[in-house]
Formats: structure tokens, C-alpha cells, sequence
């Protein structure tokens, strides 16, 4: 359902002139997909079609946005290149890592913080999947265990923020759903003593 409304959002500036994607930028659009975008790549519950489908649509708009270092996007694919048992998620992941991400140089700088092997960091952002296993395995790097640590520390963050975030709808819906029905009972009241007053 995200990835459809990611689609439909640059579909839609696709087709249309740069009058209509300034509307659709000043109504919050891009930044409702790109928010959509970061949800999908920081999921928990990722598929292998996910995670191509996410590789072939450009993620420019928030490759080189802070956001995606803020909350600790970068941290969560290395992560998963480093710790995920499914190789087609691994190749998935580190595509969009190296083939997206890496291209801007803010990220570039970011990762090179990081990590305190630099050779790695030159790994890690150019060489095939079995070239960073055979790395990782060989040299004892401990900022890998920091990585994940600090991936799953923020994926926690996010439970407890979306958990927040639901209870807040739940509690908006109940309100509105309460208010709707003593509106309703009111209703119904006035034409109960219409009825009574004139039969």
C-alpha cells in the first residue's frame, strides 16, 4: 500500500507541468512520500519484492536529505547487509545502499564517521557482497557491533513512536466517534418530541 502511494505521488508529478508539482509540493505531497519512503526502508518486515521494487525508483529526493541520517536509515541497511540469513534481502539492501545512498556525498562523509576502519568504509561502499563478508569475517571490526546495537536501538524508537501514534489515532477516533453518536442521540431526540408534539 506505501510503495502504491510512492508510485502514484511520482506518477503524478510525472504527467503533470511544474505548476501542478509546485501545488502538489506546497500541499505537503512530496514530503508525505518521502516520509513513506524512509517508513519502507526502515521496516521491520521487508520482502525481497520490496526491496527491488524500492531499487528501481529513484530515491534522490531523500538520499541526500538529513532525515535519512536523522533517523538512522544508514545504520539500518548496513545492519541488515551485515546480519540478514537471506542473501537475495542482502544483495537487495546493499544495491540500494551503495547504488542510491552512497551517491550523495553528505552520506558518504556520514558513513567515513562512522566507522574507524576506513578501509572498510571503502568496502562497504563499492565492493561486491562476498567481498564484505570476507572482510568483516577476516578483521575483527568492532564498529559493526556499534552499527547494529545503535539499528537496534532506533528500530526500538520507532516501535514505541508508531505505538504512540496508533493509541493517539485510536483515542482521536473514539472522540469523533463519541461526539457523532450524542449528535446522533440529539437527533433523534428532536424528532422524537416533533413526533409526540405533532402527531
Amino acid at each position: 500500500m506505501k510503495f502504491s502511494l510512492v508510485q502514484a505521488i511520482n506518477i503524478l508529478a510525472s504527467k503533470n507541468t511544474a505548476e501542478i508539482r509546485g501545488q502538489m509540493k506546497k500541499s505537503g505531497l512530496f514530503n508525505y512520500r518521502d516520509g513513506l519512503l524512509l517508513e519502507l526502508l526502515n521496516s521491520e518486515v521487508q520482502t525481497t519484492d520490496l526491496m527491488q521494487s524500492l531499487n528501481q525508483i529513484s530515491l534522490e529526493a531523500i538520499a541526500g536529505s538529513s532525515k535519512l541520517r536523522d533517523v538512522k536509515t544508514i545504520e539500518n541497511l548496513l545492519a541488515k547487509i551485515i546480519e540478514s540469513e537471506d542473501p537475495l534481502l542482502q544483495k537487495s539492501f546493499l544495491e540500494i545502499f551503495q547504488n542510491q545512498l552512497c551517491k550523495s556525498p553528505d552520506n558518504l562523509k556520514y558513513i567515513g564517521k562512522l566507522f574507524e576502519d576506513q578501509k572498510f568504509v571503502g568496502i562497504v561502499t563499492t565492493k561486491p557482497l562476498n567481498e564484505i563478508e570476507e572482510y568483516i569475517k577476516s578483521s575483527q571490526i568492532k564498529d559493526v557491533e556499534k552499527i547494529t546495537k545503535l539499528a537496534k536501538g532506533q528500530n526500538g524508537l520507532r516501535r514505541t513512536q508508531q505505538a504512540k501514534d496508533m493509541n493517539e489515532r485510536s483515542q482521536r477516533r473514539n472522540k469523533v466517534y463519541t461526539e457523532l453518536t450524542k449528535e446522533k442521540t440529539a437527533q433523534q431526540n428532536i424528532i422524537a418530541d416533533y413526533n409526540v408534539t405533532y402527531p
